[in-house]
């Protein structure tokens, strides 16, 4: 699964990149549609070994959270597209959360909008930071990196599924024996997916692509072996 059509991209190379050598720690988050929903953040190391998880909230909240971490020219951040839930009430957007990125309205039977509006007005914050960050999609780096799972993902059966195969898959070290949150679970798996471009390679590993306002996507193609 490629990054969606609608997107008008043009191919990056490592020479559009920041200097990698003085990355350090690598972000991965779960970025909900909107504050009311819970953040998963997660934070890997150059070994791999999961160094913090937390879950957060606000789009404030996100920026201390990299603030605390050290220079900005130390991160790499990959940043998840949230699905854009315009239909009220917290219960009924974490069911649809589950569901295809193509959304309908039951009362008009037209599409919503895709994509969250949060995700644009936070890539642009963290960006005047001066962090390395990138947006990408978690279902892709799942369905690339194997680790699609049977279950609902947000139930213990699905997150004990999900955690064990982070475990197993991505080789992550210092995940918790202890349950994580489905969130903090799919920050994981985009702490690897930032990972990859310090260690994995160009067109073997990911691909990178700018759309038309330049915004940077990070697109998974395998696991690291």
């Amino acid at each position: 699964m490629a990054l969606p059509p609608q997107i008008s991209k043009h191919p990056l190379t490592c020479e559009d990149l920041p200097h990698l050598g003085t990355k350090w720690q690598f972000v991965g988050i779960d970025l909900a549609p909107n504050e009311g929903l819970e953040t998963g953040v997660a934070v890997l190391d150059r070994d791999r070994t999961l160094m913090r998880m937390d879950k957060i909230y606000t789009d404030e909240d996100i920026l201390h959270f990299l603030e605390s971490l050290g220079p900005a020219e130390n991160l790499i951040v990959a940043l998840d597209v949230p699905k854009s839930l315009s239909i009220q009430g917290r219960w009924r957007q974490e069911e649809i959360k589950m569901h295809p990125l193509r959304l309908y309205r039951k009362e008009t039977d037209e599409l919503t909008n895709r994509y969250a509006q949060r995700a644009t007005d936070l890539y642009e914050a963290i960006s005047k930071t001066g962090v390395l960050l990138f947006l990408y999609f978690n279902h892709t780096a799942k369905n690339r990196y194997e680790i699609v799972i049977p279950y609902r993902t947000r139930t213990p059966q699905g997150c004990r599924a999900l955690q064990s195969l982070i475990k197993t898959r991505l080789k992550i070290a210092n995940v918790p024996v202890n349950l994580a949150p489905s969130s903090v679970l799919d920050a994981m798996i985009g702490a690897y997916v930032a990972w990859t471009v310090f260690r994995g390679k160009l067109h073997q590993h990911f691909e990178l692509f700018a759309d038309a306002e330049d915004h940077r996507y990070l697109e998974p193609v395998k696991r690291l072996s």
